[in-house]
């Protein structure tokens, strides 16, 4: 089995300016060595532990503001 590979060719388009300009890009393969990607997922789960509390806070702040003007209503 032949390993086939196509390369990218990029011709500059001078019709657009570059700001209005899309390319689409695709990411078929990533190396990186097992334990840098087990010490990255490690780093990764202890930093979304902060920002799953502040969402919880911001949940219960929600919940506590819709039970209260509930209440006040008489819904509950």
């Amino acid at each position: 089995m032949s390993d086939t590979r196509r390369q990218l060719v990029v011709t500059p388009d001078e019709e657009r300016p570059m700001s209005d300009t899309c390319r689409e890009v695709v990411v078929t393969n990533i190396r990186m060595p097992f334990w840098s990607m087990v010490i990255f997922m490690v780093k990764f789960s202890i930093a979304s532990i902060p920002a799953l509390m502040i969402l919880s806070i911001l949940y219960l702040v929600g919940v506590s503001i819709v039970g209260l003007v509930a209440g006040s209503m008489g819904w509950f």
